[in-house]
């Protein structure tokens, strides 16, 4: 079967190209996102059970970054398997 070449298929076909280009284009932004929402409740996490520590804000190439401190990884996770046992 033979492609049509009309002017209404080639529309279609415009315009689906768009929406896919388009799409690619959202796809990783909103996979940029997640990640960002991702490593930001990863990081509430370690700094709540006090693997992390903040140190200081610093502006890194023109953006505000938290510094934090590797703390002791074995008190947190003492403390953690204690809330676990408390709440199990």
């Amino acid at each position: 079967m033979q492609k049509r070449n009309t002017i209404g298929d080639k529309i279609v076909r415009a315009r689906s190209v768009a929406l896919d280009a388009r799409g690619c284009v959202q796809v990783p932004k909103q996979l940029g996102r997640w990640h960002d929402q991702l490593t930001q409740s990863r990081i509430k996490y370690l700094t709540k059970t006090k693997v992390l520590t903040p140190l200081r804000t610093t502006r890194i190439s023109g953006t505000l970054t938290n510094i934090y401190r590797l703390g002791d990884v074995l008190d947190a996770t003492r403390a953690d398997d204690d809330v676990e046992a408390e709440t199990g």
